[in-house]
C-alpha cells in the first residue's frame, strides 16, 4: 500500500510542477559517511552454517561443547555498520510550495563496493537570511529504497568485528538474499547548511545531517535498516522557473 501511495504522490508531483512550470531542478555531487544499525538476528542467518561447522570440528578434535554465545564472541559481531558514503542525486523543488522530490544513486549503508537507488518525497525549506550568502536547510519524508545491493551477505559480513575472520568469510560467503527483500521504506529527516556560490546563485556547497528509520515490514524484511549520517554535497542547477527568481533551492 505504501508503495503504490509513494508512486501516485510521485507522479502528482510531477505532473504539478510540470503544469505549473515554477520547478527547479538541481543535480548533486555526494560524499560523507553513515551509522547503520540494523540490528540482524545473525542465529537466523547462513553464518549459523559456519558456527555449526565449527562448533562440529572443535567437538571432534577437542571434546568441547563451542557455544553460539562463544562463537558470536569470537567474531565479534556486531548490529552496526560504519560506513563512508558518496554518489549522485536529482533534487527537484517547487518554487511556490514546500515540497521536493530527491533522486538517489549512492553507495550502499552497508557497502561503499554496492549501489543504492532511492526516491524521497517529502516537505522542506531552505531558509536564507536578509543578505546573506549562506542558507538553512530542514526537509522530511517518505524514502523509498527500490533496491540496495548492499543488503544481505554485505550487511552480515561487514557486521563481523574479527578483520581475519571478515576477510576469510567475504572470499566464499554470498548467499541469496539471507535478509530477504533488498527494498525498504524509511521515514527521512534531513538538517543542514549551505553556501550559494556566484552572482546568479546556481550552484551551491554544504553539509547536512540525517537520520532515516526504517518502515519497512518485518514480514519482508526482518532486520530494521536504521540510518544516520552526514552528507557534503555541491548542487549545481539545471533549471529555474524564471530569470527573476535566484534561489536555488526555494
Amino acid at each position: 500500500m505504501l508503495k503504490h501511495i509513494f508512486t501516485l504522490s510521485i507522479l502528482s508531483l510531477i505532473a504539478f510542477s510540470v503544469s505549473a512550470q515554477k520547478f527547479h531542478i538541481a543535480v548533486g555531487v555526494n560524499a560523507g559517511a553513515s551509522f547503520l544499525k540494523h540490528n540482524s538476528d545473525f542465529e537466523l542467518t547462513e553464518l549459523k552454517n559456519d558456527y555449526n561447522s565449527n562448533a562440529k570440528i572443535i567437538k571432534e578434535r577437542y571434546n568441547i561443547d563451542y557455544t553460539w554465545d562463544e562463537y558470536k564472541e569470537d567474531m565479534k559481531l556486531r548490529s552496526s555498520i560504519f560506513m563512508p558514503r558518496f554518489g549522485l542525486n536529482v533534487y527537484v523543488t517547487h518554487r511556490d510550495f514546500p515540497i521536493f522530490l530527491n533522486g538517489e544513486f549512492m553507495s550502499s549503508t552497508s557497502s561503499y563496493q554496492k549501489a543504492s537507488y532511492a526516491v524521497t518525497l517529502g516537505i522542506g525549506k531552505d531558509f536564507q537570511p536578509v543578505t546573506s550568502e549562506y542558507y538553512y536547510s530542514i526537509h522530511g519524508g517518505f524514502k523509498r529504497v527500490f533496491k540496495d545491493d548492499g543488503f544481505g551477505a554485505e550487511t552480515i559480513v561487514n557486521s563481523i568485528g574479527d578483520k581475519e575472520q571478515r576477510q576469510y568469510l567475504s572470499t566464499f560467503f554470498d548467499p541469496k538474499n539471507p535478509l530477504n527483500s533488498h527494498a525498504g521504506n524509511l521515514l527521512s529527516v534531513r538538517g543542514g547548511m549551505g553556501k550559494y556560490i556566484g552572482d546568479k546563485k546556481n550552484s551551491a556547497i554544504g553539509a547536512e545531517f540525517y537520520a532515516e528509520l526504517d518502515l519497512t515490514n518485518e514480514t519482508v524484511r526482518q532486520s530494521r535498516m536504521h540510518n544516520f549520517g552526514i552528507n557534503i554535497y555541491y548542487r549545481l542547477r539545471l533549471f529555474k522557473p524564471s530569470e527573476h527568481d535566484n534561489s536555488i533551492f526555494k
